[in-house]
């Protein structure tokens, strides 16, 4: 009883003062919560990786209209070139994104799917690439600039 009295009379003084507290895993919720209000509007810069071991830069951007409607860019560079892409669909849910974006490659029309999620700052993924040269696998990682 004597460790119940001094709770509840330290309760009633801090709810008389107006002063307020907040659990531990409240506090600590807000912080996905303003990445997620941040959104994912913005320009990214990183690298992506294949399982064929072939690697590169990466530029993702994305802008939102004032409907709500996503839209993105990208490119990419490989073996030192960088290479431009046309935006076919963009589709975002919450911190998700899909991307499916087309390029030429050698006289050829190659696609990309690209999957992902953000993370703070960072968004990562995996791609899966196809085209003229078969099907190609593997991850990258984009960090807000």
């Amino acid at each position: 009883m004597k460790t119940v009295v001094p709770s509840v009379l330290l309760t009633l003084a801090l709810a008389c003062s107006g002063f307020s507290v907040t659990p531990v895993a409240a506090a600590n919720a807000t912080v996905p919560e303003a990445a997620a209000a941040r959104g994912l509007a913005g320009q990214f810069k990183g690298s992506w990786k294949g399982s064929d071991q072939n690697s590169g830069d990466l530029r993702l951007g994305f802008t939102r209209d004032g409907e709500g409607k996503w839209s993105a860019e990208a490119s990419f560079t490989f073996e030192g070139t960088t290479v431009p892409t046309r935006m076919k669909t963009v589709r975002v849910e919450g911190t998700k994104i899909e991307l499916l974006f087309e390029w030429d490659a050698d006289g050829n029309v190659s696609h990309s799917k690209v999957t992902g999620e953000l993370k703070g700052d960072k968004l990562e993924g995996a791609y899966v690439t196809g085209g003229g040269a078969g099907e190609t696998r593997g991850t990258w990682t984009v960090t807000r600039v």
